[in-house]
């Protein structure tokens, strides 16, 4: 103790300004990315939400969040892509959220097919599967 005071007396304190302090970043809780990503969706702001949901993932790269990843690329017409993730995600993972992304992916690939004025079965069989997907989901 009596040698820290003398020490002290050597080093003057230096008063802390505004600059010198560190920067305080706001980070978004893995949760308030997924709701913000889903009132964007529902807005109709695709790559808004995928920015969200993105940010989310590498916070968490949980089933949780990497379904709203993919619910993000139906919504923006990434079908194949999508269908391709949720088909690797379904080796290894099972239930409501895998069964919604299938039920999604299906639901948009139909109403993309009546764009492009595809007609005939493929289109039936596209909200068929949408269907039964979604009726597992939920």
């Amino acid at each position: 103790m009596n040698l820290i005071l003398p020490l002290l007396l050597l080093f003057p304190a230096v008063p802390v300004t505004a600059s010198a302090r560190p920067a305080r970043v706001a980070v978004e809780s893995v949760d308030e990315l997924l709701k913000a990503g889903r009132d964007l969706l529902a807005q109709g702001q695709h790559a808004a939400a995928l920015e969200r949901f993105e940010a989310a993932e590498k916070l968490d790269g949980s089933l949780k969040v990497r379904q709203w990843v993919l619910r993000a690329w139906i919504a923006q017409a990434r079908v194949n892509d999508a269908l391709n993730e949720i088909d690797a995600l379904a080796k290894t993972e099972k239930g409501p959220a895998v069964d919604y992304l299938y039920g999604m992916a299906f639901a948009q690939k139909a109403k993309g097919y009546i764009v492009e004025g595809v007609s005939g079965g493929i289109v039936a069989m596209a909200f068929g599967d949408a269907v039964e997907f979604l009726k597992k989901a939920t």
